[in-house]
């Protein structure tokens, strides 16, 4: 489940006013289906939004939520698939690994915090870091409290233990990534399965164009904004600095060089313009930044290399390079395409 599904379940089970656990996995060894900072919320009535297990291990977590709630303190559980331990759990997981979960509880009486604090950090446009305390004997950092710090560039998610002349406590930081936030310029009729994609895997999506009758199509009511603009008003009436992609696709050389002309000035992790890579060398002429670190970030053609030949599959290439781009930065941004 993307954070951005998970954190809207969580507005609704919190606007319910249900009591909730909120499960992270905090360590792993061997192969696992899920790594340290992931999450998973549980309720009393056996009910879970986000997977750790893959299935395999929810059904248990649901009876070990039931006990942190009647508790109402914080506790961790371990799973060991290693070796033959699987046959003693009988969950036939066949993943082979070894996971400790911190599970605590999320109320009213506490604000269901910490989640509400990671939630609204996910909603953002920056990426942070979290520090969640898992072991301590120092009584003003008691497992799960929470801080968000700011981001740091490598080795994360992992556990640390600082000591202090009171005691020490251990905690886990791992990195807090707000959903993708795609800008979409050009509502012609190949950006509707790029928004309903998009949509499906929880990403914010944003589509903007001139032409206001292209951006009531029903191809494009998933879409979370819809918003007429002429060609220069995209810095007066969008930032985007708030977008992790931009693709344009318009169609149009005038349109597309002046919407590039903008995002020119902008630091952008993922920029691509449709259409063959002469279309790009022209308008990077144009534009006269055939030589700058602009040109060095745009995409064109966009998206992996898989064979794409219809509306459907160039969204869904276009969609594997982004993932990719922001997963592992430029250096590991997967196979270009080259027709």
């Amino acid at each position: 489940m993307s954070n951005r599904f998970l954190c809207e379940e969580f507005a609704a089970w919190r606007e319910q006013g249900r009591d909730m656990v909120l499960a992270t996995v905090i360590e792993t060894a061997g192969s696992t289906y899920s790594k340290a900072g992931r999450q998973l919320l549980l309720d009393a009535a056996g009910r879970y939004a986000g997977l750790v297990g893959g299935g395999c291990l929810e059904g248990d977590l649901i009876l070990r939520a039931r006990e942190v709630l009647a508790a109402n303190t914080a506790r961790q559980v371990s799973y060991d698939m290693r070796d033959d331990a699987d046959d003693l759990w009988g969950m036939g997981s066949g993943c082979r690994g070894l996971m400790t979960l911190l599970l605590q509880p999320l109320t009213a009486a506490n604000d269901w915090q910490p989640f509400a604090a990671l939630a609204e950090a996910m909603r953002g446009t920056r990426p942070g870091v979290a520090a969640l305390v898992v072991t301590s004997n120092l009584a003003e950092r008691q497992p799960g409290a929470l801080e968000l710090l700011a981001d740091e560039l490598s080795g994360l998610p992992r556990l640390d233990t600082t000591a202090t002349p009171a005691g020490q406590f251990t905690a886990l930081r791992w990195r807090v990534t707000p959903w993708p936030r795609l800008l979409i310029l050009g509502a012609g009729p190949d950006a509707h399965p790029l928004v309903s994609m998009a949509r499906t895997l929880g990403w914010e999506v944003w589509v903007a164009d001139h032409r206001v009758e292209l951006l009531d199509a029903a191809g494009l009511a998933a879409a979370d904004r819809r918003i007429a603009l002429e060609r220069q008003e995209i810095d007066a009436k969008i930032n985007p600095a708030d977008f992790a992609a931009v693709c344009v696709m318009t169609h149009n050389l005038e349109n597309d060089q002046q919407y590039l002309q903008t995002l020119s000035t902008h630091e952008l992790p993922y920029v691509g313009v449709l259409g063959p890579a002469a279309r790009r060398a022209e308008l990077l002429a144009r534009l006269g930044l055939e030589n700058t670190a602009f040109a060095a970030r745009l995409r064109g053609p966009v998206g992996l290399d898989i064979g794409a030949d219809s509306p459907q599959t160039i969204a869904l290439a276009l969609l594997a390079e982004i993932q990719a781009t922001l997963a592992a930065g430029w250096q590991n941004a997967g196979t270009k395409r080259h027709d």
